[in-house]
């Protein structure tokens, strides 16, 4: 059973990674707040803490955690977010165009019978791609998405967690601070979102599109030399 078990960076990244990211963001927080404890006494508990915990619970507990704020993160970006963050530029319009182009090109082409019937041919070629193992490109993508949507809402909660708690001139930096950070990593997420309908539709077009190049070198298809039209 666990040999099935299959990890892959979407795991890795956006809950993994969240969990990891998500524990940094508390000790910041408790430590802003004089409310961690001193380093020698953090350092005596981690060596009395069996190397079984550190090798597997603590990995588990973290990944737990992402799994816990990444439908949190997502419910905010899908519903808040582009409230919240109004004023962030989209996407570049030639890269829009090109992806457009090409999921037509496909719904139109890439489907055999199912021509011009497929309204969103995305999943279905992401599908492809990943049963083929074609690329794993779109995968990294969309990685780094999850991973800076979700630290985009840790920030953002840990700057109003703070502001709340304090209620102080340093605390309304702080939030400001966390705000403009928050907003940054939503344009970096929201970059690597945009690349991932690319991806697929390529590594899906360079399987299946018969390419003038591929069909020159099959043999039944090289033009007749001279030689032969004399003979």
């Amino acid at each position: 059973m666990i040999e099935k078990v299959r990890i892959s960076l979407w795991d890795i990244f956006t809950f993994f990674m969240t969990g990891v990211f998500a524990l940094i963001s508390a000790s910041i927080l408790l430590a802003i707040t004089e409310q961690l404890p001193s380093s020698q006494v953090v350092i005596e508990f981690l060596i009395k803490l069996p190397t079984t915990y550190i090798i597997v619970v603590a990995p588990i507990v973290l990944t737990l955690v992402g799994l816990l704020i990444e439908p949190l993160a997502n419910f905010f970006e899908r519903h808040l977010g582009r409230i919240f963050f109004f004023w962030l530029a989209r996407d570049s319009k030639p890269r829009q165009a090109d992806e457009v182009t090409v999921e037509q090109y496909i719904k139109e082409n890439g489907f055999g019978a199912l021509n011009g019937k497929i309204q969103n041919p995305y999943f279905l070629c992401k599908e492809y791609v990943e049963t083929k193992q074609l690329s794993t490109t779109f995968m990294v993508f969309l990685a780094r998405y999850g991973f800076y949507r979700n630290c985009s809402f840790i920030v953002l909660v840990s700057g109003v967690v703070y502001f709340i708690g304090a209620f102080n001139w340093q605390a309304s930096g702080w939030l400001i601070g966390s705000y403009f950070a928050s907003a940054l990593l939503t344009k970096r997420a929201n970059e690597f979102y945009s690349y991932q309908a690319p991806a697929v539709y390529s590594a899906f077009l360079i399987d299946n599109l018969n390419w003038p190049a591929k069909q020159f070198f099959e043999p039944n298809n090289h033009p007749a030399s001279a030689t032969d039209k004399q003979e």
